[in-house]
């Protein structure tokens, strides 16, 4: 583990603590012996508003590396998710445009992860590399309804209710040591 990184996501978490993002959550998790892990984040990540998302609050992880900020985090969905960037292995196929400083200027957090996160699950990348699920990316692109419709509904039986999104948050609380 790089101690700069790990410097850094700790002044990221105070960050977040003075300006969260409403309906949404994010702090390290915890290891075995009760100590943080900096490098592994437990968050909980609220869809957008007038959105098929809106109704979902979903439990994500994010997985660090020693190359952070210059490269972003593994995201890993703790729900299925019917997406056009996202797999049955529940993990977020972020696009390159991410990458590009326009979208997160001027500094990455996790503050803008989260709310990119919350960006691609309603306007997914359709590039040919991140097509990790064809169909929910066919139906994205020709029958728009169906496809809301679909979200919606995994939306509601796969995310979180907001007391079961309660649990998580003080679970992860917790851990923060918030």
């Amino acid at each position: 583990m790089s101690t700069d990184v790990i410097n850094l996501l700790i002044e990221e978490q105070k960050q977040w603590l003075r300006y969260p993002i409403p309906g949404c959550f994010a702090g390290p998790s915890q290891n075995e012996d009760g100590t943080k892990n900096w490098m592994v984040w437990n968050c909980v990540v609220s869809g957008m508003k007038s959105t098929p998302w809106e109704h979902g609050r979903f439990p994500v992880r994010l997985y660090y590396n020693n190359l952070y900020p210059g490269s972003l985090p593994l995201v890993r969905f703790e729900s299925n998710i019917f997406h056009p960037n996202i797999g049955p292995t529940r993990y977020l196929k972020i696009p390159s445009q991410v990458l590009e400083p326009t979208f997160l200027a001027p500094k990455m957090d996790v503050r803008m992860i989260l709310l990119a996160i919350q960006h691609i699950l309603v306007y997914p990348d359709q590039s040919l590399s991140a097509r990790v699920n064809k169909k929910a990316l066919y139906l994205y692109q020709t029958n728009r309804p169906h496809y809301n419709y679909r979200v919606a509904y995994v939306a509601n039986k796969h995310a979180v209710t907001s007391r079961d999104a309660g649990t998580h948050i003080i679970k992860a609380e917790r851990n923060a040591g918030t």
